[in-house]
Order: structure tokens, then C-alpha cells, then sequence
């Protein structure tokens, strides 16, 4: 494996890890409110970004992944010139960099020429291991709640963010490393995702991970991450030519994972998780008793007369996260991203924005039926599972804002189906090539 092969690794991990370092970092040396280290994971990608473009790895591409790609951009940069005009540049350009760069590392991985033939598998790997301690990790949040952890939840609840839990063992809603309990929510369901085309019998040390991943998953307590699972993992058997294996593999994981919950509260000393997740998924089925679900539709109804008042758009940095390095009034929490990219982008930007998904689509289908042309079986599972990444994804747009990690997720996933679906590309772009080579001598003779 390469150099940049490793130093792509380490960089997926970073994005990973980075708040969990920022945490222990304040803990440390006390808290600091908005600092570099969301930077770290920016800069960490600058190089693939690079590679894509001064080193001429775009011409790798499939011309309809580069179309689609030119979209996303332009949307996004259309969007940030709209903050610059309305004077939101440094919020702007941080929203800019969750969605664009993320970009970057995925088409990198699909367009590398020179890596070893298992480079994409040790990146699989990793992923899968990387899910495992952050999993692992976020069990033992749960029961022990660290001193770092508590610490940065208290300032969490105390800048009015109530749905966290409380920072006592049992009670917090687990973030495990990451920045809070939806990334990491939606983080797992991307990655047991990822994990369906590898499920088999075979592979004893996937299926022994899985269920720990569950569990993590479930303490959570995302709702949104949960649907957003079901939701990719009913495309996938819809989608998948080897839906018996998955299933008996997939009802191996669940008998596992049963036994480790029936376990866990024995382990732990603690029978009040049963009634937390009872609690969490009741929610699920009774929507009219959900504080969070109500307050949020009367939220959409107030962003939507925004959007009215401005149709083409506020520009990046209005929403989410990037509103704390703005001094601005701007409406900071719209659980939902197309609500967020309609806010920032109007109706313009919002339609080049669906528009890059939509071809981004088209061409992971028409990857998937043309391994199906070719009885190419590890492809069509590989496609399959990342359409249905690309559909849960967009469905969890309706109650959440992808960026940043997920985003880097989605593209990491497409990155590397793509990249197995190049060189069936090339050769039948070489085929049709010689087919006309040889017609065009017999047209001569």
C-alpha cells in the first residue's frame, strides 16, 4: 500500500476521532469554545484535493460522476457568494468545507491509478475496526460517563441543548468520539450499511462486531439514524441478488445481539436500559406524544415563510454549526437539511443540489445493472448497498442535516464502489473502441 493509501486512512480516522481530542483537550486545558481543532480534519483532505485536481485525477472520472460533481459545486459555490454578500464569508467558508471537501477524499479513492490491489479491502477494514472502538467505546460512555465526556456535556446543557441526557453514567444519550448523538447515530447506520455486502458465515469476525455495533447504535437513542437504517437496509434487499445469505447472516447477528443485551444490564449493574430504548423507540409509534417531533413541525412551519420571504437563497453559514463563528441573528437549529440547503441556497442552488444527487443516482443504477449484464455478483452487491446508502441518506434529509462526517461517509462509500466499477467502464469503453476499429477496416477492404 502506498503512502497516501496510509495517509488516506489516518485522515477517515481523524474525522472520526477529532472531537473526542478536542474534548480531552479541554478537559486538559480548559474549555475553549470554538478553536482549530475543526480545522484539523479541512487541511487533512487538502492533498487529495490536490491530486484531483493539479495532478489530473478528475480524468479518471466517469464523465457523469464529474457532471455531477461541477453541479455540487456550483451549488455550494453559489451559496457562499451569497454569504459573502450578505457578510457571513467566515461561517460561509466553513459550511463550504463540510460539503465540498468531503468531495475530495471519495473521488480520490475512486480515481488513484496507482495502489496496491487491496488497497480499497484495507480500507474496508479499517472502517469496520474504526466502527468497533468508537462502538466499544461508546458502551463504556454509557456506564462509566468520562470526566471529559461529562464535562463538555455540562457546557452543552448549559448553552440549551437539553437533548443530550444528563452527564451521569446511564443517562447520557451516547456520542461515543463523535461531535454528538445524531452524527454518531447516523455514522453506525452508514456503516452497517457498508457492512451488508460483506455479511456471511464466513467472515465470523464481521458478524462477532456487528452486534456490538447494535447495541452502541441502539444507546444512542437516534431516531432518525434508525430509520435511516431501515430504511437503506429494505433498498439493499430490494436491490441485492444474494438475499438469503444476508438474511441468515443478518438473523445470526441479531440472536447475538439479543444475548449481549439480555447480558449487558447483569454487566453493568444497571436494569434501567431496557426502559431507556423501550421509552426511546415508543416515540417511534407515537408521534402525537413526541415533544421534540411537535416542536420541530412548528419550527418548519416558521423556515418555511423565511424561504418565502427569500427565494433565492441567505447563503452558506445561516445554519447548523457554522452560525457560531457569526455574530448574526441566523436561525440556528433546522432539523432538516432540505429545509438548511433551501434556507442557504434558494430555489436555484436547491435545485442543482438535488440535481447532483439525482446523477450521482442514476449512474450507481446504471452501475448496478450493468454488473448484473455481466453476472458480476460482488459488484452488484456493492452497488446495491451504495444506493441504498445515497437513498437513506437523502431520506434522513427530511429530519436532519447531512454534512460534514456523514457527508464524508457518503462519498467515501461511492468512492469506493466507483472505484470497483471503473475498469468494467474501461473495458467496454475499449471494446466499443475496437468494435469500431474493426469495422471501419472491413468498411475500407
Amino acid at each position: 500500500m502506498s503512502r497516501m493509501w496510509v495517509y488516506t486512512l489516518g485522515t477517515f480516522v481523524l474525522w472520526v476521532v477529532n472531537p473526542e481530542l478536542r474534548r480531552v483537550f479541554e478537559w486538559r486545558f480548559g474549555y475553549g469554545g470554538v478553536d482549530v481543532f475543526p480545522l484539523f480534519p479541512f487541511l487533512a483532505v487538502l492533498p487529495h484535493v490536490f491530486s484531483l485536481t493539479y495532478g489530473g485525477g478528475w480524468q479518471r472520472l466517469p464523465r457523469p460522476l464529474m457532471f455531477s460533481t461541477w453541479v455540487w459545486l456550483g451549488a455550494f459555490c453559489y451559496a457562499f457568494v451569497l454569504a459573502i454578500v450578505n457578510g457571513n464569508a467566515t461561517p460561509g467558508a466553513y459550511s463550504l468545507c463540510n460539503f465540498v471537501l468531503p468531495l475530495g477524499l471519495g473521488l480520490w479513492i475512486a480515481a488513484d491509478p496507482a495502489s496496491a490491489p487491496d488497497a480499497v479491502s484495507r480500507v474496508t477494514r479499517v472502517a469496520f475496526l474504526l466502527t468497533s472502538v468508537i462502538s466499544v467505546y461508546g458502551i463504556v460512555q454509557y456506564v462509566v460517563a468520562p470526566e471529559w465526556d461529562r464535562l463538555w456535556l455540562e457546557h452543552v446543557i448549559a448553552g440549551g441543548a437539553l437533548s443530550f441526557g444528563r452527564p451521569e453514567p446511564f443517562q447520557i444519550r451516547v456520542f461515543s468520539m463523535l461531535a454528538s448523538p445524531g452524527p454518531f447515530g447516523g455514522f453506525l447506520a452508514v456503516m452497517l450499511l457498508f457492512a451488508l455486502p460483506h455479511l456471511s458465515v464466513r467472515r465470523l469476525w464481521l458478524l462477532a462486531q456487528m452486534p456490538i455495533w447494535l447495541v452502541a447504535f441502539g444507546l444512542s437513542q437516534d431516531r432518525s439514524g434508525w430509520l435511516l437504517f431501515g430504511l437503506g437496509a429494505c433498498v439493499y434487499l430490494l436491490l441485492s441478488p444474494r438475499r438469503g445469505a444476508m438474511l441468515f447472516a443478518g438473523g445470526i447477528c441479531a440472536a447475538l445481539m439479543t444475548g449481549l443485551v439480555v447480558l449487558l444490564p447483569a454487566m453493568v449493574g444497571n436494569d434501567g436500559v431496557f426502559q431507556t430504548l423501550s421509552d426511546r423507540f415508543s416515540t417511534l409509534s407515537d408521534p402525537d406524544s413526541d415533544r421534540s417531533a411537535n416542536d420541530r413541525l412548528n419550527l418548519y412551519g416558521a423556515t418555511v415563510s423565511q424561504i418565502v420571504d427569500a427565494p433565492f437563497g441567505y447563503g452558506l453559514g445561516v445554519v447548523g454549526t457554522a452560525t457560531k463563528l457569526s455574530d448574526s441573528s441566523a436561525t440556528t437549529d433546522v432539523d432538516s437539511g432540505f429545509l438548511c440547503r433551501l434556507l442557504e441556497m434558494g430555489v436555484p442552488g436547491f435545485a442543482m443540489f438535488v440535481g447532483a444527487l439525482g446523477v450521482l443516482m442514476a449512474t450507481l443504477l446504471k452501475m448496478r445493472y450493468g454488473a448484473g449484464r455481466v453476472a458480476d455478483v460482488a459488484l452488484q452487491m456493492q452497488s446495491s448497498m451504495a444506493i441504498s446508502v445515497l437513498v437513506a441518506l437523502f431520506g434522513s434529509e427530511l429530519s436532519g442535516d447531512v454534512s460534514g462526517l456523514l457527508m464524508l461517509a457518503l462519498w467515501l462509500v461511492c468512492g469506493v464502489t466507483l472505484r470497483a466499477y471503473l475498469p468494467m467502464q474501461r473495458a467496454v469503453t475499449d471494446e466499443r473502441a475496437f468494435s469500431r476499429c474493426a469495422w471501419s477496416q472491413v468498411s475500407v477492404s
